[in-house]
């Protein structure tokens, strides 16, 4: 099975920007586990977790880092159920 975590990086964080306003826009980041063999047992300490170490990594606010759905990640994506990832 596989394992998606899903986040939203707020505009404020300014790692976005709109190619035609300049302005800051959110961007959305996804780690995916692929073949995982058994769930993470508590699956939203996790997704928290993952959110800290991802604003660490981008050197930003752990605020700016929101947790979110996989079905608002793909709706923001416009990604479908059976696109490759």
């Amino acid at each position: 099975m596989d394992i998606r975590f899903c986040y939203r990086v707020s505009a404020k964080a300014g790692m976005a920007h709109d190619m035609e306003t300049g302005e800051s826009v959110d961007a959305f980041a996804e780690f995916k586990f692929c073949e995982v063999e058994r769930e993470p047992g508590d699956y939203e300490a996790k997704h928290r977790s993952l959110a800290q170490r991802l604003a660490r990594q981008m050197g930003i606010d752990s605020e700016h880092v929101i947790p979110i759905s996989q079905a608002e990640y793909d709706t923001e994506m416009g990604d479908d159920e059976d696109d490759q990832r």
